[in-house]
């Protein structure tokens, strides 16, 4: 990401619809907890990686304990995203790389 482009456009308000848009989406009621992934291919993950038991109430009145936490599923969900992207003919474009 270059971090003077996403300012420049913050700053000058090109990138308002895209964040309102964005929230809009945050709103409808589909985003059940944090961090919620939704790749582009539509499908959607709540809180991947992490399986939770609640204690003193369910979910919400309660507080979580994580009783299993699995980093892993990061790798398969980029990996997911990126074929998404070949599949939808962008040359894999959609592909993780680093910003140096």
């Amino acid at each position: 990401m270059d971090i003077d482009v996403l300012a420049g456009a913050l700053d000058s308000g090109s990138a308002r619809a895209a964040i309102m848009a964005r929230y809009e989406a945050a709103c409808d009621g589909r985003v059940t907890c944090s961090p919620h992934v939704f790749p582009h291919d539509g499908t959607n993950r709540a809180n991947p990686g992490i399986e939770a038991s609640w204690e003193n109430g369910g979910f919400g009145t309660g507080y979580p304990v994580i009783d299993k936490d699995g980093p892993e599923i990061y790798a398969d969900l980029l990996n997911h995203a990126a074929g998404s992207c070949r599949i939808r003919g962008t040359g894999g474009r959609g592909s993780l790389r680093t910003h140096r």
